[in-house]
């Protein structure tokens, strides 16, 4: 695993006093997930790289994750990751995974994880 300093990968940018309060979300995925193309994804605006692992082995993963920090090591730009799971979707009136107990969730209810046992 690759050891990645803040300050190694941070330049001063340009700064209009604004803070940007929204996320651009691009999936890297085998059109976009080459050096160069993450490179200009970032440059575009991309602060998140989302990752689909419904998709793909865990080593072509780690792959897409390495380019992108040689990305950000060559732009300066530092990128949040995204990874979305294989597991069930949680929708309303979708059963839901929680450990091993299937729990229906519905519109409108509350749902409350926690680390204790249910």
């Amino acid at each position: 695993m690759a050891n990645i300093d803040i300050d190694g990968i941070l330049k001063e940018l340009p700064n209009d006093g604004r803070i940007a309060k929204t996320k651009i979300v691009c999936t890297l995925g085998p059109a976009s997930r080459s050096v160069p193309m993450i490179e200009k994804l970032l440059r575009a605006g991309m602060n998140v790289g989302r990752f689909n692992f419904s998709h793909g082995s865990h080593e072509y993963h780690q792959e897409t994750l390495n380019n992108l920090r040689a990305a950000m090591q060559s732009t300066g730009i530092l990128c949040a990751v995204m990874l979305d799971t294989k597991r069930f979707s949680t929708f309303s009136n979708q059963a839901c995974l929680y450990g091993y107990l299937f729990v229906k969730v519905q519109m409108k209810d509350n749902v409350s994880l926690d680390t204790g046992t249910i």
